[in-house]
């Protein structure tokens, strides 16, 4: 009898488990499929088939061996840990899953937070993976410091996650920290119209937005210390650059959901399309503002103001480019995101090829060209606005 009890019961929690790994794993997953492609594609795509060994290796060395580069990785894990974590909690707030509270809260505490430990390994697992290889490296080269911080930063990583979700399980109504920062936001500053999705992006999607800039900012110090020399080769530069651009790709595609969603009005307003195109191109300005002043920081003993003109322009139609096609109403994400790597393609066989204000001249033109064409006839898919 006791053999029996146990089994049903273990038969139970694997059910239990199976449950929520369709409610919080596999919607993970699906959601941020976008950021997982635009990663591979970094990490995989970028380097020739020959060299990936080796790129990977000299990576990890690299931040094995040197403690800032390693607290900057560290940095952007711990980012990645806070989407995680903000995703479940979200999760557990959303009107339909109600049943989560009753299905954990019917756990005692050991196998609730088992089950809790469970979820975030399952979504936090691209971490844990390479990090694994990573200290694999490490005990090869005898590095046992770096060892010992990766493992108890994971470790702390895992810990102060599932204390966030027992903390929800216990208090439903916690008011999240971007709520308060909306309205002290509020409180203080007038919103520009053309800045109005800078202001949401501040407010609703910090994490989202932080993690981007970091990435943003982490892929230029890397094509800076490429350059170690007197002369700076733009093409490098404008490479990076591009990159930067890519990184956006959420945050762009995050820019029409916003809009189908909160400014439908606007459309009604009496406001010419020249005017809302230039409010568009404020935005992206504004938002590459940060990735523009470090290039400039770094580069105006080596380049010349011609050539850091050539950058910001390069970079702010590129951003154009990528949110005009979304006036194409059936590009989904994993569409776009095709479009944005095909236009990135061409883009660096024209760069490599000292293309750079032709590149420029054709983005512009086809942002523009499509804006107009679309902008007046753009209706927003029905599911994207419920």
């Amino acid at each position: 009898m006791p053999w029996s009890i146990k089994t049903l019961f273990t038969d139970k929690m694997g059910i239990a488990l199976g449950i929520l790994t369709k409610v919080f794993t596999h919607r993970f997953y699906t959601r941020n499929t976008v950021f997982f492609l635009l990663l591979f594609y970094l990490l995989f795509g970028t380097v020739e088939s020959s060299q990936l060994l080796s790129y990977h290796l000299s990576l990890m060395k690299g931040f094995l061996f040197n403690t800032s580069f390693l607290l900057l990785v560290l940095g952007l894990w711990f980012l990645y840990n806070a989407k995680c974590v903000n995703y479940v909690v979200k999760t557990l707030s959303t009107r339909g899953y109600e049943f989560l509270y009753s299905t954990l809260g019917g756990c005692n505490t050991g196998r609730r937070r088992s089950l809790l430990v469970c979820i975030h390994i399952s979504i936090y697992f691209p971490v844990l993976l390479y990090s694994l290889i990573a200290i694999i490296v490490a005990l090869r080269y005898q590095l046992y410091i770096p060892v010992v911080s990766i493992c108890f930063f994971n470790l702390l990583m895992c810990v102060i996650a599932v204390w966030t979700y027992e903390r929800k399980l216990r208090n439903t109504d916690i008011t999240a920290f971007s709520g308060c920062f909306n309205q002290w936001l509020n409180k203080h500053f007038r919103k520009p119209p053309a800045l109005y999705y800078l202001y949401e992006l501040l407010t609703g999607h910090a994490r989202m937005l932080l993690s981007t800039k970091l990435f943003s900012g982490f892929v230029l110090l890397l094509t800076f210390g490429l350059m170690k020399q007197d002369i700076y080769d733009i093409r490098m530069v404008l490479l990076g650059v591009l990159l930067c651009t890519i990184a956006h790709v959420m945050l762009i595609f995050q820019h029409r959901n916003f809009e189908d969603q909160q400014l439908q009005f606007t459309r009604n307003l009496p406001v010419s399309l020249s005017e809302r195109y230039l409010s568009m191109a404020l935005l992206y300005l504004v938002l590459f503002l940060p990735e523009y002043i470090m290039v400039v920081v770094n580069t105006w003993h080596h380049l010349v103001p011609a050539d850091l003109l050539k950058v910001l322009l390069l970079a702010f139609s590129a951003l154009l480019l990528f949110r005009s096609l979304l006036y194409f109403a059936r590009l989904d994400p994993d569409k776009h995101l095709r479009w944005v790597l095909l236009i990135a393609f061409i883009l660096l066989f024209m760069i490599l090829g000292k293309w750079h204000l032709a590149a420029i001249v054709l983005m512009q033109g086809a942002a523009i060209w499509i804006f107009f064409k679309r902008y007046p006839t753009y209706e927003p898919l029905k599911e994207a606005i419920q």
